[in-house]
Parts: structure tokens; C-alpha cells; sequence
């Protein structure tokens, strides 16, 4: 995909960027700074309730003595800290993140002597609560008296109030907006004791609202015994939500905190059942660590620099639970416990992949009309997707409605890394199955997968460093400077050499000579390798020359193979769907092979995202004994230039159709008389099938130029299957159903 500069500059500005405001589905852009990890000191020492901000004044919209509704989409309602608190050094802080727009009910709550009668013997005995914004004090009290009607309606236990002398716990109710606001717990007569700190959403329907509760921070000193850190949170409403769970404790020392937790580890429970832990975040594995990395990019999380430091991503339905951290063998120090909302809409990677698979596909058989045609979806979308980051306004609009894409980048990034690392951990489990085969003395190779992705910028243009970040460490896809505008044609060859390299020399000549100019200023670049053998290989002894039929008059000889097993198996909408597993199962190739008669692109034509994402289970739900005969084939690379077929499914303002339409604001500013619109795809794939398994590849470049001025049950007789004439196929990607290659053979010669 390139990006250039126009010919001619348009006479009129960019249209402005839409005004934004916080929504459910945005990134939190939040990291814990010194306001969070440091005690603050108000001016004033609480004695009662003292309100600065309005906020916290303690009305809401809410009418507490009306039934609370149930949500509908799971979300976090409420967490809750316990540990060691008191003043100074030993102040219990909590940050928390409200996300989306208008505001959302929230009562927060100090618990030291109500914690007695749940057998804490050591609570602290006078806690004070404060809130602050930035550096704001924003509330702060003593007493626990006003919100008593709030805490009966989040089902939250009763506070204990203060009475003769004696200090009660401490709680606040507000409204409270976008943004992140802090909590401290402290006491009042600098003693020291277990305290509990408490958020709850109290709207009056969770999960209907768009304001949401998504993160909380408490860090706190960790002890043994009833020191050690406790987080209680409720997920309430249907469906699941997905957390990412942190405690942290020496990365803590590169924002100044001392007497870190060297080592802490973090405990998940329901009830009384442990159901996750962790102690080092990498020691997972590469797939549990990427999660890790995936999650805090997409909440704003900083890195975390210490290994020794606990993580892990966790999906739960609704419920209570308990996250303990504490320290390996007993160790005591400063640590940070977070719980994050990752965010990941309705998304669905593969759906959108299979769907504009779908679209172009139908769209280039229109001028490839009895010929092969085989292109990657995966590739195409993976490529568009990092286009799409970068885009702004009206081109973005345009994109989003033809690549099937969600307004906000942070599904989409995870979308596509969680399809990556699924891939990469195939690959990587099917070297014991190949290894253990070549022992028992069948040689089998383990699967081969590569896929990346590459930038290549003119250098020193203006792109925005938010937009390069997000390329690097979301879409594993850093920048390579080349120089276009000196040397078009050097930048060429550097680009086609990468591609050569990726795809182990199956893909040549990507970039066809001519392919990028002076203007060219950006290069997006993806490219796949792949090289799988069977799980059941076919035998070369069934091979032979049988006929097929490219057209109905024309029957030619081609090598022919043979393999009689249990396949997944269903004929459905006018045609018999097969599908063969890779090794280890983790890919599959299907056949869709139309009834005799019936014509191949009206059979197409017919095919939606929901018969791939069937067809990824058929292997498990609809397995049949098949004798099947299936041609062996190879086809050309050859570069396709795609531009075209974009601009005819509606994608036009990216291409800078009209004049002056372009928006690529995100990736790069945009200037009356220098701005990016894309300027040509080209697309290229490889396919070679045969008795031991399938090899592929495929790249897609886009280039930027800037503008200057069915279930079927088991039967007892195995059905016969002759893939003898043109034929669909894809190599699909069975846990998501995503179609790395899909395609049409008119003649396997």
C-alpha cells in the first residue's frame, strides 16, 4: 500500500478533525505518575467533610429506594483493596479510571472499623478518605454517615458510624466524569492498620450507561499475614469481560518508590478456589507474555521492566472475586495492584477478513473469468488495517464501512494480534508432533509460518510519532527509512528484497518497476509464508492421471491424489464441503466443490463470513469416512494491483477520489498543500499443493504518495468425493475461522 503525494494540491484545507469525546471503547490513555504512587498532603486536615469539588457533594441522579436494574453487558461495578494502612508513607492509594461520556454515579468507601466484625483484628481504627483530581483535593471526610442509603443500593455491607467518640468508617457518593481521580486512605491520629478501599458504580442500570468504570490502581505496603494486599471485584451483568491483572513491585523503583516488593506474585480466587496465579509475568510462555504486552497497550498501562513482577490476562463471566498479592516467601515492600477493563468491542477479526475476502474476490472474478484466481485475505486486511490507523474523518468513515472495521483502533490492533500469536503458537506446537512422528519413523517437518510487517518511510517526513508507536509495538510492523524521493527505484528493489526474504523467495518482483515514484513517502507492507504437511498425508501410491473438467467440453489428464479417511464433511447451499487438517489440527484446507451443473462464481457469489466460520468446525461437528480425489496443483505469482477494486467497493476518499478528499491525519499532519492519500496495492500469491502437505505465501503493498500543491452424522459407507472439476478453496485458520488463503481452480495444470 503506497502513500504519496498528489500531483496537484487541492485549494482548500483538510476538512478539521470530529470533535471526540471519551467513549466506551477508547484506549485508556492513562499511566500511573507521581501523583498516584506518592502520599499527597492536603492543606487542610479533615475533621468532618470538607467538598471542594461540587462532584462529591454527595447528590446524584440516582433515586436509591428504587429497585436497581440488571446490566446487560458485563462490566466491573465494583473493587474493593484490603491492606495495611495509615499515614505518610503507609497511606493507602487507589487510582481509578472512569471512561465515556456524561458521568457516572460512584461511591467510594474508607472500611477500618467495620472490618471488625468480620474478624480483623488489627483494622485501623480512625480512617480518613480523600479524593483527589491531579493534585486537587477534591472531598475528604471522616465520617460515614451520608452515603449510608448508596451502600444498601450496591449491596454493599453496612459502614459503622461514628458515636460517642468513636471513629466510624469513611465514605463519599458522586458524579463523577471522565478522567482518572485518586483515593487515599490515611488516619486521622497517624496509628496504622488494615483498611479496606472501596469503589462502586452505582448506576442505577450498569453496563447501560456509556460512562463505565474500566481501571483501578491501589498500591499499598504488602506484609505477611493479614498484610498482604487484597482487591475484591464484582463483574456484573452477561457475557464475559476480559482483565488485565498486575502486581507490581520492583518496575515500581523507576517512578522513585523505595523499599519496593522484589518479588510479588498475584492469586485469582471465586470463592474460596483458586482459578489463576501468577508469579512471573514472562514465565507463561511467549503467547502469555505477548497477551500480557497486547492488554497493557491497549489500557495505557506502562511496561512493566521487571520480570520478577505478576501479570496475567484473565476472561470472567459475572461474579465475585479476590485478587491476593503478597510476597514469595514472605517478603515485604511497597507493591501496586491493578485490575483493567480491556476493552474489545464486538470486533471480530476474522469476520471482517472473510468479508472483504468475499467482496474482492467477487470482484476480480468479474475479469478473470474462467481463469485460477487465489488471493490472501488475511494478508489484504492486515495491510488496510495499519492504513486504516492512520486515517481520519470522512476516508476513515469510507474505510471502516469496506474493510468491516469498528471507529476505534484498539479492537482492531487486538483483533489482529491475538490472530498473531494464535498462528505463531501453531506453528510452534506442531514441532513435537512432527518430531515424535520422524522418531517413530514417518519424517514429518513441523509447520512453517511467517508473517510480518514492515514500514518503509521517506525519511525525516512528518509522521506522527503516536502513529509509528502504535505501527511498532501493536501491529509489529517498525519503520525502515528509504529514500524514495532520491532514489525510487533502490527503494524498490529494498522492499521487494524484504518480501523475497519473508516468503522464502516465493514472492518476487511484489513492487513491479515503475511502482513507486519521488512522491512515494510511505510503503505498508505484509507478507505471509507457509508451509504445513497433512496430519494424514496422502499416500503417492494413489496418485495418478484422472480427468478433470475446466469446462464442460474439455476433459485433460492431470496428476490426481487419493486419500480415503475421516474428513470433515457437509453438502450444503449447491455444493459438498470437505476439509483436511493440517498437522496438529490447528489449520485446515477446505474444498467447496459446486454440484455438477452448477456454475462456480454463482456459488460464490453465494458464500457470506458465516459458512467460513461453519466451516472451521466441521472437522469436529460433521466428520465422515470420504474417499476423495483431489488434483494437485501450483500456481503463478503474479502481482495483482488491487487499487481499482478498492475504488469499486466504495473505498474512494483514501485514494484521494475526489481531488483534495484525502485524510490520513493520524499518520501524518495534514497540510492544504502536503497531505498522504494511497496511490497504489499490488498483491501476490503462491500456492503449491501435492501429497505431503500445501506451501503458500502471499504479500500486499500499499503504498502512500503525499500531495503536494451444517452438522451431517457419521455414516457407515464412506461417500466418494472427485474434486473433478473447478473448485473453491481456502486455507483457513480453524480457531477463528479466518481465511489466510482463499481462492478459485479453473485448471489445476
Amino acid at each position: 500500500m503506497y502513500f504519496s503525494l498528489p500531483s496537484s494540491a487541492p485549494s482548500h484545507s483538510a476538512p478539521p478533525s470530529a470533535c471526540r469525546r471519551a467513549r466506551r471503547f477508547l484506549a485508556i490513555a492513562f499511566a500511573f505518575t507521581g501523583a498516584l504512587l506518592r502520599a499527597q498532603s492536603p492543606a487542610t486536615p479533615a475533621v468532618a467533610t470538607i467538598i471542594n469539588d461540587a462532584a462529591w457533594n454527595g447528590s446524584t441522579t440516582v433515586d436509591f429506594s428504587r429497585a436497581r436494574l440488571t446490566a446487560r453487558t458485563a462490566r466491573l461495578t465494583n473493587v474493593s483493596i484490603r491492606a495495611k494502612a495509615g499515614s505518610g508513607a503507609n497511606t493507602l492509594i487507589a487510582g481509578a479510571v472512569v471512561q465515556g461520556s456524561g458521568t457516572l454515579p460512584m461511591l467510594v468507601r474508607a472500611v477500618g472499623p467495620g472490618l471488625t466484625r468480620f474478624g480483623v483484628t488489627n483494622a485501623l481504627r480512625d480512617p480518613k478518605l480523600e479524593i483527589f483530581r491531579s493534585e486537587s483535593l477534591a472531598a475528604q471526610t471522616t465520617t460515614g454517615t451520608a452515603p449510608t442509603a448508596a451502600s444498601a443500593y450496591v449491596g454493599a455491607f453496612p459502614l459503622t458510624t461514628a458515636s460517642q467518640g468513636t471513629p466510624g468508617d469513611a465514605a463519599l457518593l458522586g458524579e463523577a466524569t471522565a478522567g482518572t481521580f485518586t483515593a487515599h486512605c490515611t488516619s486521622t491520629a497517624n496509628t496504622s492498620g488494615v483498611a479496606l478501599l472501596e469503589f462502586y458504580d452505582a448506576a442505577s442500570a450498569p453496563a447501560s450507561t456509556d460512562a463505565r468504570f474500566v481501571n483501578l490502581s491501589s498500591r499499598a505496603i504488602v506484609e505477611s499475614g493479614e498484610g498482604l494486599m487484597v482487591v475484591g471485584f464484582v463483574v456484573a451483568g452477561e457475557g464475559n469481560v476480559t482483565l488485565l491483572l498486575r502486581g507490581i513491585g520492583a518496575t515500581l523503583a523507576q517512578f522513585g518508590v523505595a523499599g519496593t516488593l522484589r518479588d510479588p506474585t498475584i492469586e485469582l480466587y471465586s470463592g474460596n478456589t483458586r482459578i489463576a496465579a501468577n508469579d512471573d509475568w514472562q514465565a507463561g510462555g511467549a503467547e502469555a507474555a505477548g497477551r500480557v504486552q497486547d492488554a497493557q497497550f491497549a489500557v495505557g498501562a506502562f511496561a512493566l521492566t521487571s520480570p520478577s513482577d505478576a501479570a496475567m490476562v484473565v476472561t470472567l463471566p459475572a461474579g465475585s472475586y479476590t485478587l491476593q498479592v503478597r510476597g514469595a516467601a514472605g517478603q515485604s515492600g511497597a507493591a501496586l495492584a491493578e485490575i483493567s477493563e480491556v476493552l474489545q468491542g464486538d470486533f471480530d477479526a476474522a469476520q471482517a477478513t472473510n468479508s472483504l475476502g468475499l467482496d474482492l474476490f467477487r470482484e476480480l472474478s468479474k475479469a478473470t473469468v474462467g481463469k485460477n484466481l487465489i488471493i490472501s485475505p488475511y494478508s489484504i486486511e492486515s495491510a488496510f488495517a495499519m492504513a486504516y490507523a492512520g486515517a481520519e474523518g470522512g476516508t476513515r468513515e469510507e474505510m471502516g464501512r469496506v474493510l468491516r472495521l469498528p471507529a476505534d483502533t484498539t479492537p482492531v490492533q487486538l483483533g489482529f494480534a491475538a490472530l498473531r500469536r494464535g498462528l505463531e503458537q501453531i506453528a510452534v506446537d506442531s514441532k513435537p508432533l512432527a518430531d515424535a512422528r520422524t522418531r517413530a519413523g514417518t519424517k514429518t517437518d513441523p509447520i512453517e509460518w511467517n508473517a510480518a510487517n514492515r514500514l518503509f518511510g521517506q525519511p525525516n517526513y512528518p509522521f506522527r510519532d503516536s502513529f509509528l508507536t502504535l505501527m511498532r509495538d501493536g501491529f509489529d510492523a517498525p519503520l525502515q527509512a528509504v529514500n524514495f524521493a532520491n532514489d525510487p527505484e533502490r527503494a524498490r528493489v529494498t522492499i521487494n528484497t524484504w518480501v523475497e526474504d519473508q516468503t522464502r523467495q516465493k514472492i518476487q518482483n511484489l513492487i513491479p518497476t515503475g511502482g513507486v515514484t519521488e512522491d512515494t513517502r510511505l510503503v505498508l507492507v505484509n507478507a505471509l509464508y507457509l508451509k504445513a504437511p497433512w496430519n494424514t498425508p496422502f499416500p503417492k501410491s494413489g496418485t495418478a492421471p484422472r480427468a478433470f473438467h475446466p469446462t464442460p467440453t474439455s476433459s485433460p489428464e492431470v496428476s490426481t491424489m487419493q486419500l480415503t479417511g475421516l474428513l470433515g464433511y457437509a453438502v450444503e447451499d449447491g455444493m459438498t464441503v470437505v476439509t483436511l487438517d493440517y498437522l496438529g489440527r490447528g489449520l485446515q484446507l477446505v474444498i467447496a466443490l459446486p454440484d455438477e451443473g452448477v456454475n462456480i462464481d454463482a456459488t460464490a457469489a453465494r458464500l457470506t463470513s458465516g459458512h467460513f466460520a461453519r466451516w472451521a468446525k466441521l472437522g469436529d461437528t460433521a466428520r465422515r469416512d470420504v474417499v476423495l480425489y483431489l488434483p494437485k496443483f501450483k500456481t503463478d505469482a503474479t502481482t495483482m494491483s488491487l487499487a481499482d477494486t478498492f475504488r469499486a467497493l466504495g473505498m474512494n476518499q483514501a485514494f484521494d477520489q475526489p481531488m483534495g478528499s484525502a485524510n490520513f491525519d493520524r499518520m501524518a499532519p495534514r497540510r492544504p498543500d502536503d497531505y498522504l492519500a494511497i496511490s497504489k496495492v499490488f498483491h501476490q500469491t503462491f500456492v503449491a499443493l501435492d501429497e505431503e502437505g500445501t506451501e503458500a505465501a502471499a504479500a500486499t503493498a500499499i503504498g502512500i504518495v503525499a500531495v503536494t500543491s451444517i452438522a451431517v452424522p457419521v455414516a457407515i459407507q464412506p461417500v466418494v468425493v472427485r474434486v473433478d472439476r473447478p473448485f473453491l478453496f481456502a486455507i483457513q485458520h480453524r480457531a477463528s475461522g479466518t481465511c489466510l488463503f482463499f481462492g478459485r481452480i479453473n485448471d489445476p495444470r
